[in-house]
């Protein structure tokens, strides 16, 4: 956990408002290509990503909600970590 976090962790006045809240984040990981597109205006602009990877680490993600757990990686992406044959 960070510095910054801990502090915002033990202030009083946010304790106090929000008592009991917690983050919970999910991490699905997985490896592939993808096509990054700009999305937005003049005043802003997003990236976006495309493809059936993008796609499978958003499903894991999601996942990680129904299995209780914060990250969920697939066996390419696990491989991947080990052998960088991919």
């Amino acid at each position: 956990m960070s510095n910054k976090l801990v502090k915002y962790n033990n202030n009083p006045q946010l304790n106090a408002k929000y008592p009991n809240y917690s983050v919970n984040m999910g991490m699905g990981l997985h490896i592939g290509w993808a096509i990054e597109g700009a999305i937005g205006s003049n005043f802003k602009i997003d990236a976006s990503y495309l493809s059936p990877n993008v796609n499978i680490s958003a499903r894991l993600m999601a996942a990680t909600k129904q299995f209780g757990v914060n990250i969920l990686l697939t066996y390419t992406f696990f491989n991947f970590l080990f052998n960088e044959n991919l």
